[in-house]
């Protein structure tokens, strides 16, 4: 197969025996001299990028034109030469041996606006605090103080500390621009969840999903608008918790309601001298609904009713914070999308997960509320039934839109 490249201002079609990433970056990285040593991204003319897992998928694309970038600019031999990372706010330039002080304002240009040196200023402060906090940092604040200089190797282990620091905290690509570019692809994507063959791929097609926060109520609030978005996480805390738990005072007690109830009220003492704590406050009113709207039977048959113990582990699940979350994964049964709470006990929960399709989808909020607002809305954006034993309560939130 053919494809188009383009690395820097030329443009050649490469050919490839199958439609493997790996081989297309060692073809192109042979046909435009690149070294092999380099490190490059793949993107398309957008500014999207490429992944390896939806490289075969693109090939079918007609007039596709991948761009090849240079991950790092590893600076030129002198040490006069510039390195640059291209953010908003980083920006530096490498001392000469003329200045005498590398951080120093006076290297910038006395005929720069107020603006302009104050946004170099915060920026070569947050470069020197990363490097004073990093491994390897240190190193390089010393040999400027030792020699007044420093060494091409040398500058190149600052951008790696600086480009690692950054993916550390943005991710492969920065939040925003991955939002803007989710944002453009949305009416796209609601077709391909909307189309019953393609919306199975579609965490295959978009996997920024897997580690970006915030992408599940960006497409909610674009399908039914922000005032809707946080109608839950207003009026539960304000109107609908504590009704839940004066209905729930009405149901003929057992072991689990109450302590559903004694958790729901946050009586931390009583939960404490518990020997099984439910979990927090929120989730446990919550739950509570699973009582007031009993599980649906399973089958058409009606031959039984699961059990609310059942019903709960089919909407959050806790995991053990020193247990491998991969291992959960493997042994889970495949069914649909349902919670998973990360700590040390239910009452201190470091982690909320969304899991579909035995891939874990980060919550954007760290609050059980958010945790279970987020689950819905889930189903909402793509386009998911919810489960059988679970449906009541899916027939409430939808209702309450």
């Amino acid at each position: 197969m053919i494809v188009k490249a383009q690395f820097r201002n030329r443009k050649k079609f490469i050919k490839i025996s199958e439609a493997c990433f790996d081989l297309f970056l060692a073809e192109v990285k042979e046909k435009f001299s690149i070294p092999d040593e380099l490190a490059v991204t793949v993107t398309d003319e957008t500014g999207t990028e490429v992944d390896k897992d939806v490289f075969p998928d693109l090939m079918s694309t007609s007039g596709l034109v991948l761009v090849i970038n240079e991950l790092t600019d590893m600076g030129s031999s002198t040490p006069q030469s510039s390195v640059s990372l291209d953010t908003d706010t980083l920006s530096l330039t490498s001392k000469s041996s003329e200045e005498s002080d590398w951080f120093s304002p006076k290297r910038f240009r006395k005929d720069e606006d107020d603006d302009v040196a104050s946004q170099r200023a915060q920026a070569r402060d947050l470069i020197k605090q990363i490097l004073q906090t990093r491994p390897g940092g240190g190193n390089v604040l010393k040999e400027y103080e030792d020699t007044g200089t420093i060494s091409d190797d040398t500058r190149k282990v600052m951008v790696n500390i600086l480009v690692a620091h950054m993916m550390e905290t943005e991710g492969r690509v920065p939040h925003r621009l991955t939002k803007q570019k989710m944002k453009a692809t949305f009416e796209y994507r609601q077709r391909l969840v909307h189309d019953p063959e393609g919306s199975t791929t579609i965490l295959s097609v978009f996997p920024r999903f897997l580690d970006t926060k915030g992408l599940i109520l960006q497409d909610f609030t674009l399908l039914f608008g922000s005032e809707t978005a946080s109608r839950l996480l207003e009026r539960w805390p304000t109107v609908f918790k504590a009704k839940v738990i004066r209905l729930g005072e009405t149901l003929t007690p057992t072991p689990l309601l109450k302590r559903l109830l004694s958790s729901a009220k946050q009586s931390k003492e009583s939960s404490e001298a518990q020997d099984s704590p439910e979990w927090d406050s929120d989730v446990s009113s919550f739950l509570l609904l699973l009582h007031l709207l009993s599980p649906q039977a399973s089958g058409r048959k009606k031959i039984q009713r699961i059990s609310i113990c059942k019903a709960i582990d089919h909407l959050v699940v806790f995991h053990k914070a020193c247990r491998s979350i991969q291992e959960h994964l493997e042994l889970e049964e495949n069914r649909q999308p349902y919670i998973l709470a990360s700590g040390r006990s239910k009452e201190a929960i470091s982690h909320y997960f969304i899991v579909v399709d035995k891939k874990l989808i980060p919550c954007q909020e760290s609050s059980s509320l958010a945790a279970i607002d987020e689950l819905f809305k889930i189903h909402f954006v793509f386009s998911l039934s919810y489960d059988s034993h679970c449906l009541s309560l899916g027939v409430m939130y939808y209702q309450g839109y």
